[in-house]
């Protein structure tokens, strides 16, 4: 019945569960979102100002009140634009040829030509007796007019009927040739009076009679004509040309743009326009731009967090942790930057996320970062390749840091590699070499960059991992200090507890490992797991040094309250102590919820199976969560179990610690700890080798001694064989007060 009724509850429980936690997953959606825009804003905040340069107030005609610096490379237009406006006056108009018009001329007077010829025909035949001399001359007169388009004496028209033909066809030839010779080269209007004047006077320098000179003249004032005309387009086109040709002239960051006392003109105010040193609608570009800027940073850290490191993705300390560290770098560096822009910290920001999160994590942030530096220090390559270089190296060199103190030699690692860095982007930028000044102080700030970027680590770090609850190598080394005041009082009060957690953390070590675990988190918390017995040590049988078992005088219900109470007793001492919460998930989930074997058992026999509530003899829980905490579970077990074999061999040793293993896993108890069949069987290889060489050497004893141990050993063996068999699949401090897991006394004590 109480079964039923167990399985109905848990029905009921796993529907609200479900409701609580859609309603719990659209919370946390919600606020990754709200993280998200936090982050964004402050970094657009951050670009605005960087990306924005100090303004002056200068007025035209008036002094400047100071000399004034660009403060980045912009192009001088005022100046730019005037030699572009030289250039343009510089170039010719120009002209295009119409070979139509050339056509046209030759044609037209080829065809006056050839109406003389046939005007001539007509009156070679007539006979003068026939006809009066006078009404001859008028028709031929008033034949040979009517072909010539313009007005000619007289006696030059009729003079034209006796020039012999040789002449007409020559100077026929020679004036199209002229004319063409000309009209190739083009005729400008205002150079038509010239162009006529030349070839009339290379007509008569050929000695034609007077009545062809004169004809071919006229032919040439009337019909000669421009046939180069100005062409608008080409000649915008060539001053277009030259004007792009002319090469801009810029401001380089930090020249001179106004002298100190100089007169501000129209032209300066255009210039620091430019420089972004004047109010004006161009502020709100740059806001534009920062938060563009600041947009892509967030979508590529949270894509890459999201698709590379999901479970940092979906805690939200950790992104608010991701976030504070990248804005407080690029503040910080901000801050700096006046100082030298080889100052800016970014391995600090490195190193801190490398140690808190994942090394990984912290590379890619260092490559968002050393991008970041070269933006605002106004697109310097040579700052965002030292940052980035630094960076780097310094997530590197805290992957196996143990100390504190190790981060200096972080920060060392650092400065060498700024060193080299700086070195580099000097050298294939002609800036400077060895011999000069400027190169030597360089590589000392990339040195103080290195230290301190490994001050800022160290100081910042305790603080980040309070506020996060992030525990790191450095925190769990400190932790596994014997000198931990809880450490101290758990060798002090509780022994034999204390001795049995230093196997445990042998054991938990070893499979960690073995399994790709984080051992030395496996290892710090198997010195925790059973803190809670300082509370009530004697109650523990590894504690009970005089053979005195108070469980004796108690009833079974009550004694299984004191044992499992020892979980609850230890989490009170872990907060009170400040253990992370990563320490304290070892208490309660090594013993999972498993049962006190011996004690049930012993109730069962007392009062009868039917009237004890198996509940009642159950550790509370959880089960193991992680691959840690169900190490260390198997690791308590397995120390415990070997430590009661009376001939513990390597054959031995192998099986119980597999069966003690085999039983966990039937009982479910490893099910939400992420462990594969593979990892298993690594942990037991583990075990096995590390218990085999603690228990297997023994010292050659007296032979009355070994036959007084061997007596009590087979007492010890009759004891363990009469309990039942459930005692090796449960998990419980039970017999002769406190059995462990494997049926053997807490502690592994016989």
């Amino acid at each position: 019945m109480n079964k039923w009724a167990r399985l109905w509850r848990m029905k009921f429980k796993t529907k609200g569960k479900k409701k609580v936690g859609k309603a719990f997953h659209r919370q946390i959606k919600w606020r990754r979102m709200l993280l998200a825009a936090l982050f964004w804003v402050a970094l657009t905040v951050f670009f605005a100002i960087s990306l924005m340069p100090e303004t002056v107030n200068v007025v035209v005609g008036k002094p400047a009140p100071g000399p004034i610096k660009a403060p980045k490379e912009f192009i001088d237009w005022p100046t730019t634009t005037e030699l572009k406006k030289q250039a343009a006056n510089q170039v010719a108009d120009k002209y295009s040829l119409d070979a139509r018009v050339s056509e046209e001329i030759l044609t037209e007077i080829d065809n006056i030509f050839v109406d003389i010829g046939r005007v001539r025909e007509e009156y070679v035949d007539i006979l003068d007796e026939e006809v009066a001399q006078e009404v001859l001359a008028e028709e031929k007169l008033l034949a040979i007019s009517s072909v010539i388009p313009f007005t000619l004496e007289d006696e030059t028209l009729l003079g034209l009927y006796e020039v012999e033909d040789s002449e007409i066809s020559r100077v026929r030839r020679d004036l199209a040739l002229f004319l063409r010779v000309n009209l190739e080269e083009g005729i400008k209007e205002s150079a038509l009076e010239g162009y006529k004047k030349r070839i009339a006077d290379e007509i008569r320098a050929l000695d034609y009679s007077e009545e062809i000179e004169v004809l071919a003249i006229g032919l040439i004032d009337n019909y000669l004509r421009a046939n180069l005309f100005y062409d608008s387009q080409a000649t915008l086109q060539a001053k277009q040309v030259a004007m792009n040709a002319v090469e801009p002239v810029k401001f380089v960051k930090d020249q001179t743009i106004i002298s100190d006392g100089s007169i501000v003109t129209e032209d300066d105010i255009i210039r620091l326009k430019d420089a972004g040193l004047l109010r004006d609608t161009k502020d709100m570009t740059t806001t534009a731009a920062a938060a563009l800027i600041a947009l892509l940073i967030v979508v590529l850290i949270g894509a890459y967090l999201y698709y590379f490191h999901r479970k940092d993705f979906e805690n939200e300390n950790r992104l608010l942790l991701v976030g504070l560290i990248i804005v407080g770098v690029l503040f910080i560096a901000k801050a700096l930057l006046p100082i030298s822009g080889y100052l800016l910290p970014v391995a600090a920001g490195t190193m801190l996320l490398a140690i808190l999160l994942d090394a990984r994590i912290a590379v890619f942030v260092g490559g968002v970062l050393g991008v970041s530096i070269g933006l605002f220090t106004g697109m310097e390559f040579r700052y965002a390749f030292v940052a980035l270089v630094g960076g780097t190296v310094g997530a590197f060199s805290v992957v196996q840091v143990g100390q504190r103190s190790d981060l200096m030699r972080a920060g060392l690692h650092v400065a060498g590699a700024n060193i080299a860095a700086i070195l580099i982007v000097n050298l294939a930028s002609g800036a400077g070499t060895l011999y000069q000044f400027d190169a030597w102080r360089d590589i000392l700030i990339g040195i103080s960059n290195g230290l301190l970027s490994a001050v800022l680590a160290i100081g910042i770090l305790p603080f980040l991992e309070s506020a996060f609850g992030i525990i790191t190598s450095v925190k769990l080394l400190e932790l596994s200090n014997p000198n931990h005041p809880l450490l101290k009082r758990l060798m002090l009060e509780a022994p034999g507890t204390y001795h049995h957690s230093i196997m445990v953390a042998n054991l938990a070590e070893s499979g960690a490992e073995a399994s790709k675990a984080n051992s030395l988190l496996a290892r710090v918390g198997s010195y925790y797991h059973d803190v809670g017995k300082i509370k009530r040590p004697y109650f523990f049988v590894e504690n009970q040094l005089s053979g005195d078992n108070p469980h004796d005088k108690l009833s079974p219900n009550l004694s299984a309250l004191i044992v499992t109470s020892h979980v609850k007793d230890g989490l009170e001492l872990a907060k009170e102590y400040g253990l992370p919460k990563e320490i304290q998930a070892f208490i309660p989930e090594h013993h999972g919820t498993t049962k006190t074997g011996y004690f049930y058992q012993k109730a069962t026999e007392e009062n009868g199976k039917e009237s004890v509530l198996e509940e009642n003899f159950c550790y509370d829980g959880p089960v193991p969560l992680s691959k840690e905490t169900a190490i260390v579970m198997l690791a308590d077990g397995a120390e415990a179990a070997v430590r009661s074999l009376s001939r513990p061999t390597p054959g031995r040793i192998e099986g119980t610690v597999r069966k003690l293993i085999q039983d966990r896993l039937e009982a479910g108890q490893l099910d939400r700890s992420d462990l594969t069949l593979k990892d298993l069987d690594s942990i037991a290889k583990a075990f096995t080798r590390v218990l085999t060489g603690i228990v297997h050497s023994r010292v050659e004893y007296p032979q009355q001694l070994v036959e007084e141990m061997e007596r009590r050993q087979g007492t010890h063996e009759q004891r363990i064989q009469s309990e039942p068999e459930q005692g090796s699949l449960d998990s419980g401090d039970g017999k002769s007060g406190g059995e462990n897991s494997s049926g053997a006394p807490e502690g592994g004590r016989a």
